[in-house]
């Protein structure tokens, strides 16, 4: 007894593909009476423009603002904006109990140790600064 295997390429079985086909074309069915639809309103001036005429804009009493005014107001949202940032990063800190600042002190000498400064590689007196006066081997 042989065994005849055929190869299938499809994934899909011939009713799943019947089924698909079906529903492309509904779906492109749909989408065309929905375009002419759409074209027949598009293209009807009575429903796309009123029959009344335009009226101009009113004009507005106010004067534009100056530069000067603009820049005043700008700084003003500037400053509040800071000083609400200000207010919430201190809350923030004695929220979490953060150390911002931590002041250590420091002291330190009123001279260096050698006349090259204490930071230098150099091995040659030509290439080591001059001292400074008053200062002697």
């Amino acid at each position: 007894m042989s065994l005849k295997y055929k190869q299938k390429l499809f994934i899909f079985d011939s009713r799943e593909i019947g089924a698909l086909l079906l529903l492309f074309a509904s779906g492109l069915a749909f989408a065309f009476t929905l375009g002419v639809h759409y074209t027949k309103q598009l293209r009807n001036p009575e429903k796309t423009q009123s029959k009344e005429p335009f009226k101009p804009v009113e004009e507005s009493a106010e004067a534009v603002p100056s530069q000067v005014e603009l820049t005043e107001q700008n700084q003003k949202i500037e400053e509040s904006l800071s000083e609400s940032l200000q207010k919430d990063l201190h809350d923030e800190v004695v929220k979490t109990g953060i150390r911002l600042k931590v002041s250590r002190q420091v002291s330190l000498p009123k001279t260096t140790r050698g006349h090259e400064g204490g930071a230098t590689t150099l091995k040659e007196k030509s290439e080591v600064a001059p001292k400074p006066k008053g200062e002697e081997d």
